[in-house]
């Protein structure tokens, strides 16, 4: 159709006036479009015409240009989205540094910065009084002093529940029992019967002896070393001996350990908890207890207890000094540590 009509249109251009070969128009060989427009009314009907069926090939050309810029599109699009998940991954990353180095600069400003601060030349520290007491009294004096300097300790002695009670099901035969050595103000006592484990316990302190004895418990004042050696060998199944020995001369620790170890039943438990000196802290603070004689290296401990025959032994360490002082050392990081060790089974 296109053909007829640019056929036709070029026959009603050589009707016209210009049907004279020697024209100017065809020496120059105008395009057929120029020759059209040239036409002063046929002429612009006719590029009407032309254009109408024209009209669907450009249309068609202007949907795929149309559609090659929205593929183009949607590549930038995808481009873009991955380019800005990118970047929120990194400015999240960023972040999470930046976090971490405010943590470090804030410990080294708030943790460290007293270390470099010039020190006043006096401290004057505020003292709350206690209440009045006779101090004539040694046992209700000490009493007095282990409740303001020991204060509550029962979660701190859970940890040591499960390991009793495991050798308590397996090992327990007609009045075995477990004895707390040194049981003072009774917290670990409880907390054992509390458990449902047949415990007894020896003080030299009267004072809490006659105040648990009237809550019902099997306790006894005397020394607990004179006590274990009364005990039949293989008797009981465990023994601990919670902030006891730093109590003790060396050779009465020895004692002890050795009564202990003969009184035993083969697998019993032993517990003896004391004070850390490898911790700066705990042994600065260490002769705050009048009583105390001397600190006890848990190598000192452990040893002993090996040499007597002890097996599987363990060393717990407790109470973690306040951050300001730590050393990031384990040995050094804790006031207490306890030496839990079994007799060897036969």
């Amino acid at each position: 159709m296109k053909r007829k009509i640019e056929k036709t249109i070029k026959a009603i251009w050589i009707c016209s006036e210009h049907k004279n070969e020697d024209s100017l128009i065809f020496q120059e060989k105008i395009p057929i479009k120029e020759r059209i427009k040239k036409l002063p009314v046929l002429g612009k009907i006719m590029w009407v015409i032309y254009g109408i069926f024209k009209a669907p090939e450009r249309i068609s050309h202007i949907f795929a240009e149309i559609e090659n810029i929205n593929f183009q599109l949607a590549r930038e699009r995808e481009r873009f989205q991955k380019f800005s998940q990118d970047l929120n991954s990194n400015i999240k990353e960023i972040s999470e540094q930046v976090e971490i180095l405010d943590q470090r600069t804030n410990f080294l400003y708030e943790d460290l910065s007293f270390r470099y601060k010039l020190l006043p030349e006096d401290v004057m520290l505020e003292i709350n009084s206690d209440e009045g007491g006779n101090l004539s009294d040694e046992e209700v004096f000490y009493e007095r002093f282990e409740k303001k300097f020991r204060g509550e300790i029962k979660e701190k002695l859970k940890k040591y529940v499960p390991l009793i009670k495991e050798v308590w099901e397996e090992k327990k035969k007609e009045e075995s029992f477990f004895l707390d050595i040194g049981f003072g103000d009774g917290q670990f006592l409880e907390l054992l019967e509390d458990e449902g484990v047949c415990v007894k316990g020896v003080e030299i302190n009267d004072v809490y002896v006659k105040r648990f004895q009237e809550k019902g418990f099997d306790v006894i004042c005397k020394d607990a070393i004179e006590y274990l050696f009364e005990l039949e060998e293989n008797f009981i199944f465990g023994v601990s001996a919670i902030q006891v020995i730093e109590h003790l001369d060396f050779s009465e620790v020895k004692r002890l350990i050795s009564a202990v170890y003969e009184k035993l039943i083969p697998g019993g438990i032993i517990i003896i908890e004391t004070v850390n000196p490898k911790s700066s802290i705990a042994l600065s603070n260490f002769y705050i207890d009048f009583t105390h004689k001397r600190p006890y290296p848990y190598e000192l401990i452990t040893f002993m207890c090996s040499s007597l025959g002890f097996k599987n032994i363990k060393v717990i360490f407790s109470t973690p000094v306040e951050k300001h002082f730590r050393t990031g050392v384990v040995e050094s990081d804790y006031m207490d540590y306890a030496v839990v060790a079994y007799k060897e089974e036969r």
